[in-house]
Formats: structure tokens, C-alpha cells, sequence
């Protein structure tokens, strides 16, 4: 055999090798995602409170097919993926909207979707409406299908009002009387692999630029400033600290709208005359060797900073109206050529992160009270302030643009700041974080009886994988005794029943109701069983993977004002994260934090998230209880689970009482577990979810109007997560 024929033998090897490999991966990314889409969809349009579902909102495409009666041929315009497809129902008051366009030469007489119907006889329409994109051509196309005639996973005959020409459209399907439960019909969805890695992306700088240029003072707006605080009786002097020379800096004071400010050049050798010649040019600008200002509040830049022309107008409002101890706000970061990286939509104050992350810093407003209450400056100013208060206004408007440049707290600094609060060493102390710049307080945990309690009903196979994992995996902190308590909801599966009187031959409380689901009431009768101080709610299809999640929760409620504590729950095998605490108010109702947001990134390097949420310890407003820690003197407080949500918003609710009363929830992202989604129950007859969703809302009506403190309200409620608001 020739020297070439072996070295082609070799390489052809080589490349079925990584052929199979490649389908072999391919396969199981199908089959996860397979996994976690299908409950997903039937959440989306049965638990969405919107009344138009856009479809390619969540990278959905639709398999379509068109006939051309001048061909007599049917065209492929959305080809489907082979074992991907997904059914979706078309629910009565609800439209699924999509969009496509036809490329083809021909105009196309009738529209084939593939179908899906949940029993052998359907009595209800398909209505679809197509609309041109083209604003010369108004008029819609429009077609129906009775359900008895179509059969299940197939491809069904819309036949158009008109023809079809090439073009782009939307097109819009709705159910005028389907009963949402027997009498149903679905459409089938595709999904490619790229889009679904990348399902939530976070803003670009294309963005940030358009929401700067709609948002930005302009001159009139100015004028009208400089108008009004001449009006003012008392108006503050704000003495601007800076430490380095910045003739942008400068630049940037003398073009304030607001005009009652000091700026104090604590004395830089190595510019002295720069500085010199800004003192003689406005007398507002002072030169001192060692720190000294007049004003009511120091407003303490960074040398990299340039303010925007309405900075210090905003900060004396907020002055005048609230005398805070501390103000701050967003801010935009830009790059060496001064264009824009991204805007900081900041959180209003969060004890918790700051302890993790420095997220206040490059522009801080202090009052000078504060200052000579903790000491004087420092450079952990905003933690020795924190020591003794937590009032912090957040000024949720961009007022500065900064040039990314590396500052931080130290370890050093946050734990002299845990002394100061009264915590010795023993009791709380830092560590290095999940990145550079990142820091996690430990607290020392009290010994105390955990209550885990799981309910659940047949998939053995689950509750097997959580109890299992949990045993095997879980580091158990000195000094905690567990408690398993297991609701069954009736389960009948043989393999079930004998795995529970397994559980209960080892000491497990196995607590039996049977009956309609309801989850806040499974729960609420678990914990009346149950003898633990803390509460452990865990869904069955949860499954343990690292070791330090349980001690990672249990430390956080060492601090007294903390009544719950959630933790990041990551999708199957398919880097996606599921849940990161929950935002309330999002759609206007609530949204799981950073939800199918790559948890690495293609370097594998650990995701930080939209302004690092995903790398902190942080204060939120609910988190989900397929896996939640609550104390349970604060759960008996609020009375438990509200039982008339059955299904829905049961967690979230409870969170936000107990927040009522006073009490911090917390998230972690060092309590990682992964969640095998909705598992346990698809989707039945007489779902309550919708009416839980309408009942949650109406409950909170007030608060999911207010402004949440944890989602910036320059951030979308009504589009995609942490996109500009527009």
C-alpha cells in the first residue's frame, strides 16, 4: 500500500470519527431540548397574560408550505428539523403572531401548516389572518379550517382570499371557540440549535446608542434647568472632589445646567499648572493640598468620568426633596474613542450585592453629615456608610459616561465592614468570589433542623434522582438535622408506591393527599407535618450537582432579616439557565430572572449576566420554590401558601407577603442545582393556570404597577428582558 493511499485511509477515518461524534452531539442537544420545550410552550400559551404571543420573540419559527396552482407544486418557506418540531395550542383569546417571507417567483393560492389536535373530533376553527409588510398593500389575506376535518401531525390546506405574492408577511392564528381543554387544536413550531444557545442575548452598543440619543438633554431642556434652580431658595453647594486631573472632566462642570458647585482639586504635583490655570479661569474651581470642601454633599468622580450637562441639576432635586445620605445613579461606559459600550441600568440599593460587588461607585454624592459620621473619606466609603445606614437614593437617569478602568472593594474592607456591623470573625468573614473583583460573605450557620419537602405524584424516576442526589452530593453543615417530608398527590404507579413505603421503612415522613393538584395547599399540609425551623420547598424533578448549595443558603439566613432564600437553577445540558430569582411586574406580571441565558460563555468562562446579577449575592423581590429556603416563623407569619393559587404564582406570592412584613429575599448564585422543568405534570384538563395568573395580578394589582427596585425602569417590562426602553 502507497505512502498517500494510507494517509487518505487515516483521514478518511478521522472524519467519520468526527462525523458520528458531531451527530451523536447533535442528537442529544435534540433530545434536551426536546426535553425542556415542551412544557415550555404549553406554559406559553396557556400561563402568558399577553394577548398577542409573538412566536420569533422566543426563536420559534413556523413550517410552512405553499401551493402554487400555476406549478401545481408545493413550496418548502420554513423548512422544519427532523425530530424538533413542537406543538403549540391555539387558545381562545389569545393570537399567535409570526412572521415569514416567500422568495419565490410564483404567487401561492393556499398556505399549509402542520397541525395538532388533542382529540379525534375537533369542533372548533382555525382562523389566519396574513398581512402584507408592505405598506402600499393593506389589505389582509385570510383563511379558516374546521377541526374535523384535519388530522393530527399534518400538514392542513389554508385556502387564501387571494393570492399570495412574494414578499414579507405576518401572520396571525387565533381559535374563536375552542374550550382550551377538549376541543383544541395546535400549529407545530421549529427551533435551530444556534438560536436556542443564545435564546436571551443581552443589549448591544446599537442599543445603548438609540436609548442615549432619545434620552439625552437637549439644549432647550437646559435652558429650562438653568431657569428653574435659579428659582430655588435654598439651593445645596455641591463640592466636587477629584483626586487626578481631567480637562474632560472639567469641561463637563462648566457645561451644568445647575450652577451653585465647588470643584476641589486635592493637589495633583504632576499637573499643578493645568490645575492653576482652571483655578484662574472660574473661581468655582479650588486647589488644596489637603482635603477641604464647603459643600452640604461631596460628590466624590472618578478621574475618568465626564458628566452629562444635567448631572448636578438631578442630584440637587433629589438634594432638596429627600436629603439622602448617599445618591447615585446609572451611568453609560464608553471606550477609548469615547463611543458607547453599554449603559449601567442600575438596582436601587441592595445591601447584599454591594457586599459582593462595588456596583456604586465613579460618581457618589455624600453628604457631608454622613462623611463626619462614619470618620471622613475613606476608600470604603460606601461600606462604612453602609454600616450605619441604608439610605442610599438611586437616580435611575444616566448622568455620567465612564471609561472602564478597574475598581474594587478588598476583602480587607468588607470585613472590617462585617466588624463594624458587630460580627466578629468567627461569625462572618469574606472570601474571593466567582470572578476577579467578586466577593462572598460566609455566615456561620446555627445549628437548626431543616425541613425538605418535596411533593410529588408517580415519576419515581425523579423523586429517586432528587432524593438520591441529595444524599449522596449534599455537604451537610455541622449541627443541621434534615427532615424529608414527601406529599404524594395520589400517586398510582406500583413502582411508585413501593419506592414511598421504601422511604418510609427508613424514617421518611410520606404525607398522602390525594386529589385535584394544588400546590399551595400540598405544601401548606406538609408544613403543618413537619418539625423544622427552616423550610426546604423542593420540586421532585430538582437534582443536586454540587456539594456547598444547601450550606450556601443556610449561611444567608444567619443574617435575622432574611425570610427566604433562592437558588440558580440551570436547564439539562444545555447551558441554559432557568431561573435567577424572579422579576415581578415583568409583562406585567412576573419573569424568572435571566431565563435561557447561557450560564458560560463560548470560552466557558461563568456568564456574570446583565450588570453581574448572575455572580452575586443579591436582594430581589420572589424567587421560585422548586427549590427556596423560608424560615418557617415568618412562613407561619403570612399565614403559608395562598391556597386559591393552585398552580401559578403560589411561590411568588408568598415572597412578596413576607416581604411586606419586613423581611429580605435573598438569591445566591453558589446554590446551584439542576431543574429537569415541569416534568411531573404536562399539561391537563382543567389547568387553573390562567385563572391563577388573573388572580395573582389582581391581588398585586398595585405593586406590579410600581416601579420594581430590582429592574431598572429604563429597562423593557414588555419586550425582551433588559432591552433599553424605548
Amino acid at each position: 500500500m502507497s505512502e498517500s493511499t494510507s494517509e487518505l485511509k487515516t483521514e478518511l477515518k478521522a472524519t467519520q470519527a468526527q462525523l458520528a461524534e458531531s451527530h451523536a452531539r447533535n442528537q442529544r442537544w435534540i433530545e434536551n431540548i426536546y426535553e425542556v420545550m415542551k412544557p415550555t410552550l404549553l406554559q406559553l400559551a396557556f400561563g402568558l397574560q399577553d394577548e398577542i404571543i409573538d412566536l420569533s420573540t422566543y426563536r420559534f419559527t413556523v413550517p410552512l408550505q405553499l401551493f402554487s396552482a400555476l406549478s401545481g407544486e408545493v413550496y418548502d418557506i420554513v423548512s422544519s428539523f427532523d425530530n424538533l418540531e413542537f406543538p403549540i395550542p391555539v387558545t381562545r383569546g389569545k393570537i399567535l403572531q409570526w412572521s415569514f417571507t416567500w422568495e419565490g417567483a410564483l404567487a401561492g393560492e393556499a398556505l399549509l401548516l402542520k397541525v395538532g389536535t388533542y382529540c379525534r373530533v375537533n369542533h372548533c376553527h382555525l382562523n389566519l389572518s396574513i398581512m402584507p409588510d408592505d405598506e402600499e398593500d393593506n389589505e389582509l389575506i385570510e383563511a379558516q379550517l374546521y377541526g374535523q376535518y384535519l388530522k393530527d401531525n399534518t400538514y392542513a390546506v389554508f385556502p387564501l382570499s387571494k393570492p399570495l405574492k412574494p414578499g414579507s408577511y405576518r401572520c396571525r392564528l387565533t381559535s374563536p371557540d375552542t374550550d382550551n381543554s377538549d376541543n383544541l387544536l395546535a400549529i407545530w413550531l421549529s427551533i435551530n440549535e444556534t438560536k436556542v444557545s443564545n435564546c436571551l442575548t443581552l443589549p448591544d452598543s446599537s442599543h445603548y446608542q438609540k436609548w442615549y440619543e432619545l434620552n439625552r438633554c437637549n439644549q432647550d431642556q437646559l435652558e429650562t434647568q438653568r431657569s428653574e434652580s435659579k428659582l430655588w431658595e435654598n439651593s445645596p453647594l455641591i463640592s466636587v472632589v477629584i483626586s487626578t486631573l481631567n480637562n474632560e472632566l472639567f469641561l463637563s462642570l462648566h457645561e451644568q445646567s445647575y450652577s451653585n458647585w465647588e470643584c476641589v482639586i486635592v493637589e495633583d504635583q504632576a499637573n499643578l499648572d493645568i490645575a492653576r490655570q482652571w483655578c484662574e479661569q472660574d473661581t468655582r474651581f479650588h486647589l488644596v493640598q489637603n482635603f477641604a470642601a464647603e459643600g452640604e454633599y461631596l460628590c466624590f468622580i472618578d478621574p475618568n468620568v465626564r458628566l452629562e450637562p444635567q448631572a448636578l441639576f438631578e442630584i440637587a432635586k433629589i438634594i432638596i426633596k429627600e436629603q439622602p445620605a448617599v445618591i447615585y445613579s446609572d451611568e453609560m461606559l464608553v471606550d477609548e474613542n469615547n463611543e458607547i459600550i453599554r449603559c449601567e441600568f442600575r438596582e436601587d440599593f441592595n445591601y447584599h450585592f454591594l457586599l459582593s460587588h462595588l456596583y456604586i461607585n465613579h460618581l457618589t454624592v455624600f453628604s457631608s453629615e454622613i462623611i463626619s459620621k462614619v470618620g471622613g473619606f475613606a476608600t470604603d466609603l460606601q461600606l462604612r456608610v453602609a454600616a450605619i445606614t441604608q439610605d442610599f437614593y438611586h437616580i435611575p437617569k444616566v448622568l455620567y459616561r465612564w471609561r472602564t478602568t478597574e475598581q474594587s472593594n478588598s476583602l480587607a474592607a468588607i470585613n472590617q465592614h462585617l466588624q463594624i456591623i458587630g460580627l466578629n470573625e468567627t461569625e462572618a468573614w469574606a472570601e474571593e468570589g466567582l470572578a476577579a473583583n467578586f466577593f462572598r460573605v460566609r455566615r456561620k450557620i446555627m445549628p437548626t433542623k431543616v425541613s425538605i419537602i418535596i411533593p410529588t405524584k408517580d415519576r419515581v424516576d425523579l423523586l429517586r434522582t432528587c432524593i438520591d442526589s441529595f444524599k449522596k452530593i449534599t455537604h451537610i453543615p455541622e449541627g443541621i438535622e434534615l427532615e424529608f417530608v414527601i406529599v404524594d398527590n395520589g400517586s398510582t404507579c406500583q413502582n411508585t408506591l413501593n419506592y414511598l413505603n421504601q422511604l418510609e421503612q427508613q424514617g421518611v415522613l410520606v404525607v398522602k393527599l390525594p386529589g385535584e393538584f394544588n400546590y399551595s395547599l400540598l405544601n401548606n399540609e406538609a408544613v403543618a407535618k413537619a418539625s423544622g425551623s427552616m423550610l426546604l420547598f423542593m420540586n421532585n424533578d430538582i437534582e443536586i450537582v454540587e456539594s456547598g448549595w444547601l450550606e450556601a443558603m443556610l449561611e444567608l439566613m444567619a443574617w435575622n432579616d432574611v425570610g427566604v432564600v433562592g437558588s440558580k437553577l440551570i436547564y439539562p445540558n444545555i447551558n441554559m439557565i432557568q431561573h435567577a430569582s424572579v422579576i415581578t411586574g415583568f409583562h406585567d406580571i412576573a419573569g424568572h430572572d435571566h431565563q435561557y441565558y447561557p450560564e458560560y460563555d463560548e470560552f466557558n468562562n461563568l456568564n456574570a449576566g446583565h450588570n453581574n446579577a448572575l455572580l452575586v449575592i443579591r436582594e430581589c423581590m420572589a424567587v421560585t420554590a422548586a427549590c427556596m429556603l423560608v424560615r418557617r416563623s415568618v412562613f407561619e407569619k403570612v399565614n403559608g401558601f395562598d391556597e386559591q393559587l393552585v398552580v401559578g404564582f403560589g411561590d411568588t406570592d408568598l415572597c412578596l407577603k413576607i416581604r411586606e412584613q419586613g423581611y429580605r429575599c435573598l438569591f445566591t448564585p453558589y446554590a446551584r442545582l439542576i431543574h429537569h422543568e415541569s416534568a411531573t405534570r404536562m399539561r391537563q384538563q382543567g389547568d387553573p393556570h390562567p385563572v391563577d395568573s388573573a388572580l395573582f395580578r389582581q391581588k398585586w394589582e398595585k405593586l406590579l404597577k410600581q416601579k420594581n427596585p430590582f429592574y431598572n425602569s429604563n429597562l423593557n417590562k414588555h419586550g425582551k428582558m433588559f432591552q433599553p426602553q424605548f
